[in-house]
């Protein structure tokens, strides 16, 4: 999403962030009735990083970007339970 944000005003910014959280609701809604275990799982490398970033904003965000977003993403090979060890152990905001 990030490569996206040069391009984007304020409208734009507005829309993409309702289609995020949209986006989410189907995989939130499939695995409700599973274990937290099932639901860490599932969500916690994909759907939690999305909603855990700071909201979509317009070409400004390029040039006072949040230094800490970058933290809320997984790291190549982190499984879920590792993913939100590292989230808890330092917080990506402060």
């Amino acid at each position: 999403m990030l490569e996206l944000r040069p391009g984007m005003d304020r409208t734009v910014a507005e829309e993409a962030e309702l289609k995020l959280v949209v986006l989410a609701l189907p995989p939130v809604k499939s695995v409700q009735a599973k274990s937290m275990a099932e639901q860490v799982d599932a969500l916690a490398l994909t759907v939690w990083p999305t909603l855990l970033s700071p909201t979509i904003e317009a070409d400004a965000v390029l040039i006072q970007r949040d230094t800490k977003a970058a933290q809320l993403q997984p790291q190549s090979g982190e499984d879920a339970r590792t993913y939100l060890q590292r989230l808890w152990r330092r917080p990506a905001r402060e």
